[in-house]
C-alpha cells in the first residue's frame, strides 16, 4: 500500500509541475517571474499575454489535476487515497515545481481540477458556490478560500473517510497560504473589489487613494491588465 501511495504521489506531482504560464512566456521571450505579478498561473498569464493564453492555461491546470486524479484512482482502484494524495500532490507540483526553482502557481485551478477528477457534479457546486460568495462578498479570494476550505468537508460528508479528509487539508492549506497577501490587503481596504470589475474607474480611484504607488502597482497586476501610475 505504502509504494502505491508514493507512486500515486510521484505521478501526481510531477503532471503538476507541468506549467503552461511559464512556457507560453519562455516561447515569447521573456520570464513569468519577472514579469506582471511575478506568478506562474492563469491570472498573471492574463496580465502578461493576454485573454486567449490566459484562457488556455486555465483549461490546462484544471485538465492536468483532472488527470492526475483520474489516472491515480485508475491505476489503484484498490487505494481508498488515490484522490486525497493525487490531490495533494498535484497541487504541490503546480505550487513548488521544482525546474521553476519552486516558484509556480497558487493552486487554485488544480484543487478544481482534482475535485473535477472526483465528481463533476460537486465541481459545478464548487464553482458556482465561487462565484456566488465573491458577488456577496464583493471579493474574488473570499470565493477562492471559502470554496477550498469546503473541499475536504464536502469529501467527508461524501465518503466518510477522515483521514483522506485530513489530507486534503494540506492541499487547502497551500492553496489558502498562497493567498495570504491578498487577505492582508483586504483588511486594509487594499484589495481589489469584485464589482470593480464593472466600475473599474471608480475602484481605481479608491485604491489610488489608499495605496502607495508600489501597492496599487501589485494589486492592479494581480487582477487584471490596467495600466499603472507611472504610464498616467
Amino acid at each position: 500500500m505504502a509504494m502505491k501511495l508514493i507512486a500515486i504521489a510521484f505521478i501526481s506531482y510531477l503532471i503538476g509541475t507541468v506549467n503552461p504560464a511559464a512556457l507560453f512566456a519562455r516561447r515569447k521571450g521573456f520570464n513569468i517571474h519577472e514579469a506582471g505579478s511575478a506568478n506562474a498561473g492563469s491570472a498573471n498569464a492574463y496580465i502578461t499575454m493576454g485573454t486567449k493564453v490566459a484562457a488556455i492555461v486555465l483549461v490546462f491546470d484544471l485538465l492536468k489535476a483532472f488527470l492526475a486524479v483520474k489516472l491515480s484512482c485508475w491505476l489503484f482502484p484498490d487505494v481508498q487515497l488515490a484522490f486525497p494524495v493525487a490531490t495533494v500532490f498535484v497541487v504541490l507540483g503546480h505550487v513548488f515545481p521544482f525546474y521553476l526553482h519552486f516558484h509556480g502557481g497558487k493552486g487554485t485551478a488544480a484543487l478544481g481540477g482534482a475535485v473535477m477528477g472526483y465528481s463533476p457534479l460537486l465541481f459545478l457546486i464548487v464553482i458556482t458556490t465561487y462565484f456566488l460568495v465573491a458577488l456577496i462578498s464583493n471579493y474574488l479570494i473570499v470565493g477562492t478560500i471559502v470554496c477550498a476550505s469546503a473541499v475536504p468537508f464536502i469529501y467527508l460528508a461524501q465518503s466518510h473517510d477522515i483521514v483522506g479528509s485530513l489530507v486534503l487539508c494540506v492541499a487547502v492549506l497551500l492553496v489558502v497560504g498562497k493567498h495570504i497577501p491578498n487577505v492582508r490587503r483586504i483588511r486594509e481596504g487594499k484589495e481589489f473589489k469584485f464589482r470593480g470589475i464593472w466600475n473599474r474607474s471608480e475602484e481605481i480611484a479608491r485604491l489610488q487613494e489608499t495605496m502607495t504607488e508600489d501597492e496599487y502597482e501589485l494589486a492592479m497586476n494581480e487582477q487584471d491588465r490596467r495600466p499603472s501610475l507611472r504610464e498616467r
